[in-house]
């Protein structure tokens, strides 16, 4: 098995990591479904991206609950986005195979999630990156992000450990990357880190934690 939770490795694109969504359902994926639930009742509606999902399994459970989806993911999943939007009324789903890094994010969004990808882009970036979704997001809008942590195993003898986060970018050694199926450099954050971030781009975090496994976790609100 691939950690304490017995998840199996379900290969993504070959470099960045395992599939856990598609395995089991975390505390940041039920807080961000509690609040999209409770926006569609509020409002009718919940505009949602789910930013390097993958196969979609947290897009699929969002727009389950009423919301308008945009995933956004490196690998194809055109098949299987298409073929869940046939067995609804509507097309809740849009897919786009794209760097998350080139997308025009559309306003207002009512709901950023994303799950372990901000760690695939160097400092500077992802910086830059939950900026942009910051300015797209409606007021209010809640953020549900997480991060590879420098408290896994794979950090442990991770080779950028002991530099600031903005200089950390770095392939895992050897043993991890096969292990966890992470060949692809990631810039691996502590809980603090993943919030200071978080604040500077523009959001309040409204509350963090770090997972048993030890990847930091958070959800923050745009002004």
């Amino acid at each position: 098995m691939l950690n304490i939770y017995n998840d199996s490795l379900i290969s993504t694109t070959g470099r960045h990591g395992s599939s856990i969504s598609e395995q089991r359902v975390d505390e940041l994926d039920e807080a961000c479904l509690d609040f999209v639930r409770a926006a569609v009742v509020r409002k009718g509606k919940c505009n949602a991206v789910d930013v390097g999902g993958y196969t979609g399994a947290q897009s699929k459970r969002m727009a389950k609950l009423g919301a308008d989806v945009l995933l956004v993911d490196l690998t194809n999943q055109e098949e299987q986005i298409s073929k869940f939007n046939k067995g609804h009324k509507r097309n809740p789903i849009q897919f786009v195979q794209q760097d998350v890094e080139t997308v025009d994010w559309k306003s207002p969004l009512d709901c950023v999630y994303s799950q372990r990808m901000i760690n695939y882009l160097p400092y500077r970036p992802g910086f830059l990156l939950l900026q942009r979704l910051r300015k797209a997001a409606a007021p209010g809008a809640q953020f549900f992000i997480s991060s590879g942590g420098m408290k896994t195993e794979y950090a442990a003898d991770y080779p950028d450990r002991d530099k600031p986060v903005t200089d950390r970018f770095s392939v895992l050694s050897p043993a991890m990357a096969e292990k966890h199926n992470i060949k692809s450099p990631v810039c691996l954050y502590d809980e603090g880190e993943l919030k200071d971030i978080t604040q500077r781009a523009g959001l309040k975090v409204l509350r963090s934690w770090t997972s048993t496994f030890g990847n930091p976790k958070l959800i923050a609100r745009a002004p």
